[in-house]
């Protein structure tokens, strides 16, 4: 099972000396990150796109199986939503490129005001180069219909489940890879919790005893709950999965 638990972005101050020991500094911060959490997602990428020789030392500085999920440019996703964006999509992959065998999916966050439009989705679909992990997070819900979801598995795309602004997002999959991202729950510096986090778990788990690849990301940074959070749900995944494997074992004995 491939279960990648981890944290939108590694790189908040106020993580110093609540994650991160005060002994290890900044420049740091990446290597004792990556001995917690086997992934991380990276948010910088949707503001400015580094250089390529920022995404060779993110990669030089993670351990083998780390992996990066990339947030996409907003020239794609908000500038051009999503129309002739072959430009930069080119500029972007030629960038994140450079992480080599630890990149891992890469996100297309679409603005909340950006209606459902087939005609527009079903062109990009087509630029996108083959390849790669592309994971769709739709924020509004005109876009949470059968079309959308045929057209993403059509072309082996990821619907992106999430709870920004309290949406009432489908649990679909869409292809071999469910992708998570939970935004928090509407008070800053309040974590999830393990009650909340509970079912969350249950149907990952249920998910990667299929054979999905799973990966989730807490967006909550304030007062280092992401980081809170993303252990609790790997904790409660893991116990899930434990149980499932017994419950099979002993229904197979009788």
């Amino acid at each position: 099972m491939d279960i990648r638990i981890g944290t939108s972005g590694f790189s908040y101050r106020w993580w110093w000396g609540r994650f991160y020991p005060r002994e290890v500094k900044p420049g740091g911060w990446l290597e004792y990150y990556a001995q917690h959490f086997n992934t991380v997602e990276l948010n910088a990428t949707f503001y400015r796109l580094p250089e390529p020789e920022r995404f060779i030392e993110w990669a030089a500085r993670a351990p083998e199986n780390f992996l990066f999920a990339v947030k996409a440019s907003r020239i794609i996703t908000h500038i051009r939503r999503l129309w002739d964006c072959a430009e930069p999509l080119k500029n972007f992959f030629d960038a994140v490129i450079h992480l080599g065998e630890k990149l891992g999916p890469v996100l297309y966050q679409l603005p909340p005001n950006l209606k459902a439009d087939l005609t527009r989705l079903r062109a990009f679909l087509k630029e996108l180069p083959e390849g790669f992990t592309h994971v769709f997070e739709f924020r509004h819900e005109s876009w949470f219909a059968r079309e959308v979801f045929d057209l993403l598995e059509e072309h082996g795309c990821v619907f992106c489940v999430h709870d920004h602004g309290g949406m009432n997002v489908p649990h679909v999959t869409t292809a071999d890879v469910t992708y998570w991202r939970f935004h928090g729950t509407g008070m800053r510096g309040e974590c999830y919790g393990r009650e909340q986090l509970l079912t969350p778990a249950q149907e990952l788990a249920a998910l990667a005893g299929e054979g999905k690849r799973v990966f989730a990301y807490f967006n909550n940074d304030a007062a280092a709950c992401a980081v809170t959070d993303a252990r609790e749900l790997r904790a409660l995944i893991e116990k899930a999965i434990a149980r499932n494997e017994q419950d099979e074992s002993e229904s197979v004995d009788k």
